[in-house]
Order: C-alpha cells, then structure tokens, then sequence
C-alpha cells in the first residue's frame, strides 16, 4: 500500500525532486519488513537469554553490508545504498533463522513464505499484494503461509470477534 501511494507522494507532494528516492522504495519497504521480521527472532533469543547471538547475527550483517556498500555504492548511487542495505538485512535474517533453530526455536514455511514476500516488490507492488492475498487466503497449497488447523482457527477468532461487535450496543 506504501509503495501504491508512493507514486503520489514523490510525484504530486514532493514534485520529482526526490525521484530516486522512488527508485529505491520497493528496496527499503524490503528491508523494513525484514528488520520487523528479525525483531521477533531477536526477542526469542533476548527471553532466553541467549542475547550474543543477536549480536552475532548483527555483527554478521553488519560486516555484509559494508562489503557490498564498497562494491555497489560506487557503481549504483543510492540504489546501491539500497540494494546493499536488503542484501545485508535478508541474509541477516537467514543466520538469524539458522541460529534460531539450533536453538529450538519452531520456524515454520509460512514465516518463510512471508519474509520472503518483499523480494517480489520491486517486480510490482500488485504483484506483491496478489501475492500476500493468496498466501493469507490459503487457497493455493504451495503459497498457504497457514497450515488448515492455523486457518480454521482464524476463521473462528474472526467470527468470535464479529460476534463481540455486532452484540454489544452502540457506544
């Protein structure tokens, strides 16, 4: 939704001046939503105490950004800031994930499926939120990020909720 509006915003509100920051949008939405889904990860590891491993993987990110920095920033501008920047958070939440599961911790295909979501930003923020819609919807097996029994109990917490509101009075 931040990138459908981002045409208005950058070309309407900031009148072209800030042109490639447009350009590296679907780059840095990629890489918040990488972040975001890291902290989850990062507070798994802080409850058990376990927080140099949150600066392992930071370090580590860290480290690979700085090295692609070097080498696209030069070529690419801005955009290789970006590119750099998404480079390092992915491959941060990949040791993240690896890290996580020698310690225990349930990583499951649709959290996969859903972080790997934003990689399809760039190509079309359309084709980004086609994409989410069937992942949540649950209608395509091999795009499902809810196993049936996560997805029924969905329907059930949503029906419970409607049920809350529609019964109370108006405030």
């Amino acid at each position: 939704v931040v990138q459908l509006g981002g045409g208005w915003l950058f070309g309407v509100v900031w009148q072209h001046r800030y042109f490639d920051g447009w350009l590296v949008l679907p780059w840095t939405l990629a890489t918040s939503v990488w972040y975001s889904v890291a902290l989850v990860g990062y507070n798994y590891l802080w409850c058990a105490e376990r927080s140099r491993w949150v600066n392992l993987s930071l370090l580590a990110g860290l480290a690979i950004d700085v090295a692609l920095n070097l080498a696209l920033l030069p070529r690419l501008g801005l955009l290789g800031a970006a590119l750099s920047a998404a480079a390092a958070r992915m491959a941060t939440l990949v040791i993240l994930g690896w890290i996580l599961r020698r310690l225990g911790m349930g990583v499951d295909r649709g959290l996969v499926l859903l972080a790997a979501l934003p990689l399809v930003l760039p190509v079309s923020p359309w084709l980004t939120l086609l994409a989410l819609a069937l992942a949540l919807s649950g209608r395509v097996g091999a795009l499902a990020c809810f196993s049936r029994r996560e997805y029924r109990r969905l329907v059930e917490i949503a029906a419970e909720l409607r049920a809350r509101l529609v019964g109370q009075p108006a405030g």
